[in-house]
């Protein structure tokens, strides 16, 4: 039997915390080491039947928890943050499962998935958590050492915003903070933070002030790696204020440092900087060979990153080393790092609209190099590149274009002359392809057909779909099919199965209007309510049978109902009823029946009014829009509308 088994939850907690100072500099060997010490407590738990001894089964299952804790921590220095998140959710889950109380370990927990997500570039929602957790700090006096790490997210939330006054502000909050808990090592934290932000402004005095407390501080403590830095920002005060040789010692020194103790983060740091140094002093110091020497030191420091995956410092490396070869003129170099950093624009954590920014920028640079004849041919090579996308971009165009022009021919133009009815119609088209379709058919002087669908979902798929509707509709179909909704419908989900593979589905309604028997018979597959008016009553026409091309032995249902004169038939399709009026109801039936008939009876409509309220219906909700300004305009579906009118 193994020794673990003979601990007690002390010896457990002291092996904790001899992992977490582990953490920083060896996250991936700590994470193994926290998997098996949680598997030890799980096993020693058992053994002992410690469910049944209530007081030291919490205690152990905080000390579980904290484990946890410490794992996701290793994680997010391992930049795993999908298995950090999944973390954060199991130990969120086994609060509420567990029934228990939301502590120290549950707040630190939720604070780090505010961490994760501000590294993702969800800064929003970052801050958004920060906040929330220090409103319950002020309140709970056993979460008030979260105070200032909340503070100090806030900052750096706030930092890559690029809101250095609110993040200094912030960063100083923390600083108080954590001067009061005596937190030595949270306190250096702040101090270098703090220094930060003053080089970033150029406040060159108040960054000295800083990094010398920030170097008392390390000294103190006997924190050799914060020594490092401490010298390192000192360097970069002295080279602000135009003195490159004080900062090139005060730079070596910490490289000194660094390598001693095996710092790499802080030695990666200091070659940026020392690259920055270079070009700043005289040639006469390198002996004619400045530019031999910058560029080896471009060249290692990016091996260092790459080789230990220190992702995070990739944009200051860029940055620097691509202004620094421009100054230097060194185009060939200048041209293999902008497509390095083209390359790596997808780890740098910005955000979208940065990201476009930036790789614009990169492309632009890139091109502007073509001026430089030796070079030119890898321009070119980049500018093919170019006009390769575009002629992708604009064929694609064309396709769109050219499906748009067939989507409008199969739109009728025109309603054909029928005694008796008038039938109106407007159709718009959505942002993409259309998939709405509809058509009319004269089955003889007595009887006409009419038969609206609306295939789910958008683009050159749905308007592909409509093709294959109108083909069917232009085969010759038994006039006994015609005649018959139910019968229609069946076939037509058939042919619809036969061609066409749906992801999707299609509604359908299709009506047959007998002007002799004043009789309308319908089969509405899956289709939105529609309306019918006789007598000023109002009635809603729902669905009675399953969508369209979901299976093929779908029973469609035939309904009747009588017409006389005055008698009003609207059909449309779901892109109609999906215009807000206001910032809670649809343009829905009542909205429609309004519009169009209002309070009148509808003896007395005019059939012209009636035409024109048809041709403006799009023109009068977009308006709404316009002249509302307590919400935004939402982007409509494509949207179809027939009237029927009987008289």
């Amino acid at each position: 039997m193994e020794n673990f088994l003979f601990k007690n939850l002390s010896d457990f907690e002291k092996d904790l915390s001899s992992l977490i100072t582990n953490i920083k500099n060896y996250p991936s060997q700590t994470l193994n080491d926290l998997n098996k010490l949680k598997d030890q407590i799980n096993t020693f738990m058992q053994n002992n039947l410690l469910e049944k001894d209530k007081k030291n089964y919490k205690k152990f299952l905080s000390l579980i928890l904290n484990i946890d804790y410490q794992i996701i921590v290793s994680l997010i220095y391992l930049s795993k943050f999908d298995e950090a998140l999944d973390k954060i959710n199991q130990v969120k889950n086994f609060y509420t499962t567990k029934n228990l109380k939301k502590d120290l370990i549950f707040y630190k927990t939720l604070l780090s998935e505010g961490i994760i997500l501000s590294q993702l570039g969800n800064l929003s929602y970052g801050i958004k958590i920060f906040k929330k957790i220090l409103l319950k700090s002020l309140k709970n006096k056993n979460l008030y050492e979260l105070k200032g790490i909340l503070y100090n997210n806030l900052a750096e939330s706030f930092n890559s915003l690029k809101l250095y006054k609110k993040s200094l502000l912030y960063y100083k909050k923390a600083y108080f903070e954590f001067k009061k808990l005596r937190n030595k090592q949270r306190l250096i934290i702040s101090v270098n933070n703090i220094t930060d932000i003053y080089l970033k402004t150029k406040k060159i005095n108040l960054a000295k002030i800083f990094a010398l407390k920030l170097l008392k501080f390390a000294k103190e403590f006997n924190d050799f790696k914060n020594i490092s830095t401490g010298l390192c920002k000192l360097a970069n005060v002295y080279l602000l204020k135009g003195n490159p040789l004080k900062s090139y010692k005060l730079n070596n020194k910490s490289i000194k440092i660094s390598k001693k103790y095996n710092f790499i983060d802080s030695l990666i740091l200091n070659y940026i900087l020392k690259i920055k140094i270079y070009l700043s002093l005289n040639k006469e110091f390198f002996k004619d060979q400045k530019e031999n020497k910058i560029i080896n030191l471009i060249k290692k420091t990016y091996k260092y990153i790459i080789r230990n995956k220190y992702i995070r410092f990739l944009n200051d490396f860029f940055d620097t080393s691509i202004f620094v070869l421009e100054k230097m003129k060194k185009y060939k170099l200048l041209n293999y790092f902008l497509i390095k950093y083209l390359k790596n624009l997808n780890y740098l954590n910005y955000s979208s609209l940065e990201f476009n920014k930036k790789r614009d920028q990169t492309i632009k640079s890139l091109l502007d190099l073509k001026d430089k004849e030796y070079y030119y041919y890898k321009y070119l090579k980049i500018k093919s590149l170019n006009d390769k996308l575009k002629k992708i971009h604009n064929l694609q165009k064309k396709d769109i274009s050219f499906a748009r022009k067939i989507y409008q021919n199969l739109i009728l133009s025109e309603i054909p002359f029928i005694p008796g009815l008038h039938i109106f119609f407007n159709y718009r088209e959505g942002k993409n392809l259309s998939g709405d379709f509809f058509n009319i058919k004269i089955l003889s002087p007595e009887i006409i057909s009419i038969f609206i669908a609306d295939v789910c979902g958008h683009g050159i798929y749905s308007s592909f779909s409509t093709i294959i509707l109108k083909l069917f509709f232009n085969m010759q179909i038994e006039k006994k099919i015609l005649l018959s909704p139910s019968l229609l419908m069946s076939n037509l989900n058939t042919f619809i199965i036969n061609n066409i593979k749906l992801d999707n589905y299609i509604t359908g309604f299709y009506c047959v209007i007998d002007l002799n028997k004043k009789e309308i018979d319908y089969c509405s597959a899956g289709h939105n309510p529609l309306l019918f008016l006789k007598d000023d009553i109002s009635y809603n026409i729902n669905a009675n049978s399953l969508f369209l091309g979901i299976k093929e032995d779908t029973k469609f249902i035939e309904n009747k109902i009588h017409f006389n004169e005055n008698s009003y038939l609207l059909i449309f399709t779901d892109g109609l009823s999906e215009f807000k009026i206001d910032k809670k109801s649809l343009f829905d039936l009542d909205q429609i029946k309004k519009y169009f008939f209002g309070e009148e009876k509808i003896n007395k409509i005019d059939i012209n009014d009636l035409k024109i309220k048809i041709d403006k219906i799009f023109d009068y909700l977009n308006n709404f829009y316009r002249n509302n300004k307590n919400f935004k305009k939402l982007e409509i579906d494509d949207a179809t509308i027939l009237l029927v009118a009987f008289q």
